[in-house]
């Protein structure tokens, strides 16, 4: 039995070292999105469109997950968002967020630009574990929405205030000067990976996720980097 136990140790043990040198090596997961930011109703709205990448660097070596790190970033471009077109003019304007500690800062604001990665190599799939405190990443950001069209009034009205719904905290103050109704809208995403996430381990995966309410794509493509 001890000589059968031998054997399968030495056809397994080879086995195990092609997996682990297929995975060893340096890592990258992306992760890019999209958010339609919006003020109003399904048929009458302003916003915002956001765009951000976080970008996740890790190491497998002998099949074992090393320290990883990621960063944020929200990209430059951010593009205004009416519906019908043209109704509505948005923009990205200064403001002041607090944040939970009590500290006021700047808008756009995100809340971590880079953070440590732990994880672990289960299978042929790795766990990865931002070392972000709660309640996660996120960006703050202030935008402003006009419109002297007379449905101004049920624009206003109409909007749903959002306190906490799909990761998003939204409030907005509205004014009316005889011609023109205007919106400022201070608003909060929660951003990926959120507290873990599990992935294939295989150069080349990416998924496309969509969300309608709450107007959020987001891709994830991962890569295996080619050795230096």
């Amino acid at each position: 039995m001890f000589k059968n136990l031998i054997c399968v140790l030495l056809i397994f043990l080879p086995a195990f070292a092609s997996i682990a040198q297929n995975i060893d090596g340096q890592w990258q997961l992306k992760i890019t999105g999209k958010d339609q930011l919006e003020y109003g109703t399904q048929k009458l709205a302003g916003g915002l469109l956001m765009s951000w990448q976080t970008v996740i660097d890790f190491e497998i070596q002998q099949g074992q997950f090393l320290q990883g790190s990621g960063k944020t970033n929200l990209l430059p471009e951010i593009l205004p968002f009416s519906r019908p077109d043209n109704m509505f003019q948005c923009k990205s304007i200064a403001g002041v967020y607090a944040t939970r500690s009590g500290r006021s800062v700047e808008m756009p604001r995100l809340r971590y630009q880079g953070f440590p990665v732990a994880g672990e190599v289960v299978q042929n799939k790795v766990r990865l574990v931002p070392y972000i405190e709660y309640p996660g990443n996120h960006y703050a950001v202030m935008y402003q929405c006009e419109t002297s069209d007379g449905l101004g009034e049920f624009w206003q009205d109409s909007a749903p205030r959002i306190a906490t719904e799909l990761s998003k905290r939204q409030n907005a103050i509205s004014t009316f000067n005889g011609q023109v109704y205007s919106v400022k809208v201070k608003e909060v995403k929660n951003l990926p990976p959120g507290v873990e996430l599990t992935i294939p381990l295989q150069s080349g995966w990416q998924i496309e996720l969509n969300r309608e309410y709450g107007a959020r794509q987001v891709e994830y493509q991962l890569i295996k980097l080619p050795n230096e």
